[in-house]
């Protein structure tokens, strides 16, 4: 795209309203602004120039540029302390899923959801998790259903089927039930990595998935009705 200085479209760049012509093989922008085609729109950023119209002179085939047409974006509502949500751990690991679980309830709370609009539910193994997630989900009482649990390789690829069939399950509850069904499941070659996963250098996905859970409950309670 060849740029000039004060060009027949430059007002249009800054203003993303006016109507005027721009050449297909050659667009005359302020240098100052860096637009980009995408398809059938000139865009810089956030702002889009929907191009049409084909017409064709003097050799030029030209495009007219009309106002901005950025799609409707759902924004995401507030966060109400009348928002439950549950919790599903396994206890397997329990040194790594209490802080999964430490990380998950401190994004809550921090978030204004209050402790007693918060349940937990302990299970053995990362295995039992989505039947309870199932069962929780279900019953409609919560705004979304938060997994967490810790798988890490053995001798044996006996933790590939369990992450497998327990990702699966988590995926499918939330598309049958409709509530957010968060994975929180680490599924790890090393204790260390678990470490770094659970807090340490690598974050917390206790914490990503309670943060994810309140983006999702925001945005459902903007979406169309089912």
């Amino acid at each position: 795209i060849a740029r000039r200085s004060v060009g027949e479209i430059s007002a249009v760049g800054k203003t993303c309203g006016m109507t005027s012509w721009i050449a297909a093989s050659r667009v005359v922008l302020d240098p100052g602004w860096r637009w980009r085609f995408r398809g059938w729109f000139l865009q810089r950023g956030k702002c889009r120039i929907r191009l049409r119209d084909f017409h064709s002179g003097s050799g030029t085939t030209r495009l007219a540029a009309i106002h901005d047409v950025m799609p409707h974006v759902f924004p995401t509502a507030e966060i109400s302390p009348t928002d439950r949500l549950a919790i599903v751990v396994s206890r397997w690991n329990e040194t790594i899923t209490q802080k999964l679980l430490d990380g998950a309830i401190s994004t809550l709370t921090s978030r204004g959801i209050p402790d007693e609009a918060i349940d937990v539910a302990w299970v053995p193994g990362a295995w039992e998790i989505p039947l309870v997630a199932q069962r929780l989900a279900d019953s409609h009482g919560y705004r979304a259903v938060i997994c967490l649990g810790a798988v890490i390789r053995g001798e044996t690829t006996h933790d590939r089927h369990i992450n497998r069939a327990v990702s699966t399950a988590i995926s499918e509850i939330a598309l049958e039930t409709g509530i957010p069904v968060l994975f929180g499941v680490l599924t790890c070659e090393t204790m260390e990595q678990a470490i770094h996963r659970s807090g340490g250098n690598a974050g917390n996905k206790g914490a990503e998935c309670a943060d994810a859970a309140l983006v999702m409950i925001g945005l459902l309670k903007n979406l169309p009705p089912t």
